[in-house]
């Protein structure tokens, strides 16, 4: 279990390749896939229990046209013999995604790995969807500790505070959540409830180091965690790599992740052999992964790379809250930096543009901060997997007419 700089060169950026997958046709595509559209948290149990013994791969999915994918993958002899669970990644970058091929020897080293980590097996709360790696995994881990899931709904502050009193005494009981769900809890008076987790992940994207604050102050077993579809999840828990997963960097800085976790590979190409290359930056401190955020949110910026974390995390540890910054084009910067954020943190934005000037170089400080109501939106908008959605943010700015001049 490390983490460490890679001075290997060459690696592909993703891990991809464009050749015929490894295992396709020859009477593969025989297997039948049992395809689960839109599944209940009953559903997904049951076909992960189905799983464990021998059961049919699963297809999981979430809306229309996984039966058509479903089809071509059996008529072209795609599947390969090693698969237990196709699911789709988020699309954070194509807005559609690729469907990933995960084997039960990589669920099961996360779920391992995960037991690990947070002290043994217990039961998950799932209020996250079961179509997409994160969910998926609240319901399988509890059906291989021999639990049946606790279902939370969309993870308001009332339906975990409701989920965190239907386990049982001496049980312990785990829970994963995106930063925006944890940021409604700790604004909620349902803390002392959360208080009965003995484990609460938070992942899906960058949480503001206030916002772990907070919430281990208010007595919450927190765990950052990072990891993909392609990691079959989270596979870095606060920093450091779980079960015997190595954490390297690239020379780009991009990061890549070894072990049991990482996934078959993508269907109809290569496999990943065990290594996937991300398209996220991070940089090691301390012998810790500090995630800066993905290559595609980078901001170049009259010849400087911004990384929209940065600045984010720095606003949100001055105290003046949740801001999302992108970069929207600029005919003499290239791009220009802009935050987005409530109406009342606008108003401030002076006070705030300061506050950061004393902080970060001149190149991280926005040229402007749009209130979300002049986009259209009264709160931020969020992807299937409850991360917020960047690139819709970005051409609401753009559609919106929004200049990148300083007010």
């Amino acid at each position: 279990m490390m983490v460490h700089d890679d001075e290997r060169r060459g690696s592909d950026s993703g891990g991809r390749s464009k050749r015929k997958a490894r295992g396709a046709g020859g009477g593969v595509g025989a297997r039948r896939l049992r395809i689960l559209r839109d599944a209940s948290v009953t559903e997904v149990a049951q076909a992960a229990r189905d799983l464990l013994s021998g059961g049919a791969p699963i297809f999981l999915h979430a809306g229309a046209g996984g039966e058509g994918i479903a089809q071509e993958i059996e008529d072209l002899g795609l599947l390969p013999a090693e698969a237990a669970l196709l699911l789709r990644t988020s699309g954070t970058t194509s807005g559609t995604g690729r469907v990933v091929v995960c084997t039960l020897n990589s669920l099961l080293a996360s779920a391992g790995a995960t037991e690990q980590a947070l002290g043994g097996p217990g039961r998950w709360v799932t209020c996250l969807s079961p179509a997409h790696i994160a969910g998926f995994h609240t319901v399988f881990r509890s059906v291989v500790a021999g639990f049946e899931p606790i279902e939370a709904g969309h993870g308001s502050p009332e339906d975990l505070a409701h989920a965190a009193l239907c386990a049982d005494d001496g049980e312990r009981l785990y829970l994963s959540l995106v930063p925006t769900q944890l940021f409604r809890l700790l604004s909620s008076p349902h803390v002392p409830a959360a208080r009965r987790f003995d484990g609460i992940l938070v992942g899906g994207a960058a949480t503001p180091p206030e916002l772990l604050e907070r919430a281990r102050s208010a007595g919450l077993a927190v765990f950052t965690t990072y990891g993909m579809t392609e990691t079959c999840g989270g596979c870095v828990y606060n920093g450091k790599p779980i079960g015997n997963t190595d954490v390297s960097l690239s020379p780009s800085g991009n990061i890549s992740i070894s072990g049991d976790v990482v996934s078959w590979g993508y269907l109809g190409d290569e496999p990943f052999e065990g290594r996937f290359t991300t398209e996220d930056i991070g940089r090691i401190e301390d012998g810790r992964l500090v995630v800066l955020g993905r290559a595609d949110d980078a901001i170049t910026t009259g010849g400087m790379t911004v990384m929209p974390s940065i600045i984010e995390a720095e606003i949100m540890r001055l105290g003046y809250g949740q801001c999302v910054v992108v970069g929207i084009p600029d005919p003499e910067w290239g791009e220009a930096v802009v935050a987005i954020c409530d109406a009342e943190l606008a108003t401030r934005e002076s006070e705030i543009r300061a506050s950061l000037s004393a902080k970060l170089d001149r190149s991280y400080v926005p040229r402007k901060f749009v209130p979300l109501p002049a986009l259209g939106f009264s709160e931020f908008p969020q992807r299937v997997t409850g991360k917020i959605d960047r690139a819709l943010l970005r051409r609401h700015l753009i559609r919106f007419g929004t200049t990148s001049q300083e007010t």
